[in-house]
């Protein structure tokens, strides 16, 4: 949130301001579980063994996208 909208009530009360926060919600929450995803698939793609390495880079960006959602908004 901006300076201009915590200091100025009637700053961010408008239809097209109530759109934008949410689809920054939407992009917020679902875009990091597509990346995740993205990254698992390419990690199995590669690996000859058919499988994601524990704590590799597929595992990491889940867990980024799992806290990402357990924020507090």
């Amino acid at each position: 949130m901006s300076a201009e909208m915590r200091n100025n009530p009637n700053v961010g009360n408008t239809p097209v301001n109530t759109i934008y926060i949410y689809i920054y919600i939407y992009i917020y929450i679902y875009i990091p579980n597509v990346d995740a995803e993205g990254v698992m698939s390419a990690e199995m793609r590669n690996n000859p063994n058919v499988g994601n390495t524990p704590g590799g880079v597929a595992a990491s960006v889940a867990a980024a996208a799992r806290l990402n959602q357990n924020v507090n908004l």
